[in-house]
């Protein structure tokens, strides 16, 4: 079932509180309390991404996902569904911020609908969506690395 919260609502998340800019409405599908992670690292990159991409987020993601970090990433193509897809086969929780509804049908690419269920169902139902997207991403985790992307890939302006 979707939710929404409303910055200043009890229970938005503090983390989001903290930034200069934070999404006004939170929707949300499953257990909010996901967000309340200690350590958390956001994975971004191109969605056309080379066998060595693949394979480099793979590595890092898995290390990461052994040390107890939450992997938060955009459900795209690419680095993104790599990221999520090695944090759920290594157990580690990962979180899913999109730029588009919830629904089944609208979520985009249509080809990580059943991604998303698997994040759902992985950890008492954790998947969100917050009204934003790099930006929102980058600020939600403590280090952002930046998986192999090209000048045309529109990923060279998500540092600060």
């Amino acid at each position: 079932m979707n939710q929404k919260l409303k910055i200043g609502d009890e229970n938005y998340p503090q983390i989001l509180q903290e930034i200069s800019d934070p999404p006004e409405l939170l929707f949300y599908r499953g257990n909010l309390d996901a967000l309340n992670y200690k350590y958390a690292i956001a994975v971004v990159g191109t969605r056309r991404c080379s066998e060595y991409g693949r394979e480099a987020t793979r590595a890092i993601t898995k290390e990461l996902a052994r040390a107890g970090i939450t992997i938060i990433s955009g459900l795209a193509r690419g680095i993104d569904t790599v990221a999520h897809e090695t944090a759920l086969e290594s157990g580690a929780p990962t979180i899913a911020i999109l730029g588009s509804p919830l629904g089944d049908k609208e979520i985009y690419p249509q080809q990580n609908v059943g991604l998303a269920h698997k994040i759902i169902e992985a950890f008492c139902s954790r998947k969100y969506r917050i009204v934003g997207n790099d930006s929102t991403i980058r600020v939600s985790s403590v280090i952002l690395p930046f998986l192999r992307g090209t000048l045309r890939s529109n990923r060279t302006n998500t540092f600060f």
